[in-house]
């Protein structure tokens, strides 16, 4: 019921925003592509309580209840979700927070920003705090990792070189060398 009290853009907005646990302004206008106040924020907040505000991060955290309700309505609406997705992915990497990135990508579709972040000087690192999100969604972005980006294998193999035996990366590294020299674009 606090959701139809909103405004239309304010429900707009919290529909957008509700893909964030927290956000902060700033990030918030990029990836809803609003010109949201800020005073119409701490006004909503005044108003219906739902918002709370972190003052030494300067960011907001809606309430679970309007979050909830908020994300469900996005689900519904006519709202272009791919771009939404696309655009927080991009805040994300900007903000150099790649795992959130990387899952925004996949939600918008977007293999190939997927495998250049996993071929990017951070590749290696982001494969060693999450292996089981490379282990994932290894399959969706496989063409563009093989065509373009084998670095992110590299990284992944380099990672699973340094956690497990010889005996099980060995093979990994045998099978990735036939591919090599059985396709024709490394040749």
């Amino acid at each position: 019921a606090i959701f139809d009290k909103l405004s239309p853009v304010m429900q707009e907005f919290f529909m957008k925003v509700s893909l964030f646990d927290w956000f902060e302004i700033c990030g918030a206008r990029y990836v809803t592509g609003m010109e949201i106040a800020e005073t119409a924020l701490f006004e909503s907040q005044e108003e219906f309580g739902f918002l709370y505000y972190d003052a030494k991060s300067r960011s907001f955290q809606m309430h679970t209840l309007l979050r909830s309700v908020a994300e469900a309505e996005l689900e519904k609406s006519s709202i272009d979700k791919e771009a939404l997705f696309r655009r927080a992915a991009e805040w994300c990497e900007k903000k150099n927070n790649y795992i959130e990135a990387v899952k925004y990508y996949r939600k918008s579709g977007n293999p190939e920003k997927i495998a250049g972040i996993y071929a990017a000087r951070q590749g290696k690192s982001l494969i060693e705090q999450a292996p089981e999100l490379f282990e994932d969604i290894m399959d969706y972005i496989w063409d563009n990792v093989w065509e373009g980006n084998l670095m992110a294998w590299l990284n992944y193999l380099y990672y699973r070189a340094m956690r497990d035996s010889s005996a099980v990366v060995s093979p990994l590294y045998a099978d990735t060398v036939k591919k090599i020299e059985a396709d024709d674009v490394w040749r």
